[in-house]
């Protein structure tokens, strides 16, 4: 058995407790942790015989123990990037387990920061350097489309920047290859950022296809040129997901005039919100933009991306159809946290969630009450 260090790892009551950590994973010799996330842990490594320096990316014990699928995504992610060699994708150069069960993956390692950390020093970046990332982002998503993989959660804060100025997609821990729903994701099951997910990965999460993508790339550009992401609610998670399924995005140039018409049109198609009205490809995506960066109009933004909200399948909605939207909203969302970890997760009391879920349902039959008596009324007057 290896050498291993003590870590921290979080125990279901809150505390601590102390596990270990491998000093080498495969030929890849541990330096210093880099990075935390809610499912893995992330350090600096060096290749013991080329001294090549690497992310080594290795699953939280936590998941481990609870969770088999969790286990299977995590490898998963691994097989589904390794494919990608794209300068705007990190870049997998080996996977493995270590016989104590510690499971990693060896990435590319980039120095600099992500684009969400960019956003929060500097604020809104100026329209040429949101053009330049809609491209290369862009690019990265028609090099996965190539390869039938789907990223499912593309956000400023899965981009990192290269000291270069060069852009990596990074993240493909809910990843799918091809489209329809496979073996390691339940049908009903919200996967990505509500912030930036798209309206049918709330109302059709088994039927979210490549399009999904693009919609969360239109988001991105909406968040790197304004500094806010367009439909957020600050109150809950829950009423930002119902806004994405019955709001349209609004155009990027109202919240900034000086984005110029071409980028806009491309962020108007890409943020559809019916995903048929949206680009085919991400071909097509990167054709426009590059026009756009030559000074031209985009070819395949001219139209769909100039429909106004009524055309583009605003619809009223029933008292009784919103509420039962809400609760299918609020159960993906308690489906979430499982299905992040691939495992059920304890069982709790009903939080503020579920409070701001019945408040919401109570006010909208309320109201249908409301215009059912009133139109009782008048009809007998």
């Amino acid at each position: 058995m290896s050498e291993r260090l003590p870590v921290e790892s979080s125990e279901p009551g809150g505390g601590r407790r102390q596990t270990a950590r491998p000093v080498q994973c495969g030929p890849f010799r541990i330096e210093a942790r880099i990075g935390k996330g809610s499912h893995a842990r992330v350090y600096r490594a060096r290749h013991v015989e080329n001294d090549q320096l690497v992310a080594l990316k290795i699953l939280s014990p936590d998941h481990v123990e609870r969770s088999p699928i969790a286990v299977k995504r995590f490898h998963r992610e691994a097989t589904l990037a390794a494919r990608l060699l794209h300068p705007n994708v990190v870049t997998v150069y080996a996977s493995g387990e270590q016989p104590e069960g510690f499971h990693w993956i060896a990435l590319e390692l980039i120095t600099g920061p992500t684009l969400l950390h960019v956003l929060a020093a500097e604020g809104p970046l100026p329209p040429a350097r949101v053009l330049d990332a809609a491209i290369q982002l862009a690019r990265a998503l028609a090099c996965a489309e190539k390869h039938g993989i789907l990223h499912r959660d593309v956000k400023p804060d899965n981009v990192l920047c290269a000291p270069d100025g060069v852009l990596k997609l990074a993240d493909f821990g809910l990843a799918r290859q091809g489209e329809g729903h496979g073996s390691l994701t339940r049908s009903r099951v919200l996967l990505g950022t509500p912030r930036y997910v798209a309206p049918e990965a709330v109302t059709d999460p088994k039927g979210v296809d490549r399009r999904a993508d693009y919609y969360s790339l239109g988001m991105t550009l909406h968040h790197l040129a304004s500094g806010r992401v367009p439909l957020e609610d600050d109150k809950s998670a829950m009423m930002t997901l119902m806004r994405h399924t019955h709001e349209d995005v609004p155009r990027l140039s109202v919240a900034v005039p000086a984005i110029g018409s071409g980028l806009d049109a491309v962020v108007a198609r890409l943020t559809e919100r019916r995903r048929e009205r949206r680009y085919p490809s991400a071909a097509q995506i990167v054709d426009d933009l590059e026009a756009v960066a030559e000074g031209l109009a985009p070819p395949h933004a001219s139209i769909a991306a100039g429909l106004g909200a009524a055309d583009a399948g605003s619809r009223p909605d029933s008292g009784e159809q919103r509420a039962r939207e809400m609760a299918e909203v609020s159960r993906l969302l308690d489906d979430a946290g499982e299905s992040s970890s691939g495992a059920p997760e304890p069982e709790s009391p009903p939080g503020l969630g579920r409070l701001v879920l019945a408040a919401a349902v109570a006010l909208v039959l309320g109201l249908v009450a409301a215009a059912v008596v009133y139109r009782v009324v008048v009809g007998a007057e």
